[in-house]
């Protein structure tokens, strides 16, 4: 933008002084003068024209260091793109490899959900078992009592007989 601006600038200047210069010799030299007035300033348009090209000289030298440097800032920019890149892949690994030890932690989880619920299947089974063993021993020994009973009953039928 500033370069712009000082372009600008200087060829409104250059403009302001061929205006100024034309209207000096227009009001000052008659007009059979002004061609040898003229002439007088040939030197410095040999001048004004090795400058114009000394300037255009150095306006290529200047675009050439500035495209060496773009060149280098490419490089540079590719190198860290690169280790951007290369970065990304890590992290990506590292993420791969994050979510494959959460995938084995749940089926651990699960696996452990499974083995409590077996395990309790399996308590609760034992519990059933215990009822009936229970159940079963407390019949046999009603069966016993009862046939200890009818045991005594003829025991007691027999004496009742035999008095």
């Amino acid at each position: 933008m500033r370069s712009w601006l000082l372009f600008l600038l200087t060829a409104i200047l250059v403009l302001a002084f061929s205006a100024a210069y034309w209207r000096f010799v227009e009001c000052n030299f008659p007009s059979d003068k002004r061609g040898i007035f003229g002439d007088q300033f040939g030197g410095l348009n040999a001048l004004f024209s090795g400058l114009a090209f000394a300037g255009l000289m150095f306006t290529l030298y200047i675009q050439t260091q500035q495209l060496k440097e773009q060149a280098k800032e490419q490089v540079e920019a590719e190198k860290r793109f690169a280790k951007q890149l290369s970065i990304i892949s890590d992290q990506n690994a590292e993420l791969a490899r994050t979510a494959e030890a959460q995938e084995m932690t749940v089926r651990a989880m699960i696996a452990t959900a499974e083995i409590s619920r077996l395990t309790a299947a399996i308590e609760h089974q034992k519990q059933i078992s215990l009822e009936t063993d229970r159940h079963t021993d407390a019949h046999n020994e009603t069966i016993k009592s009862i046939g200890q009973y009818v045991e005594e009953m003829k025991t007691i039928f027999d004496k009742l007989k035999n008095d």
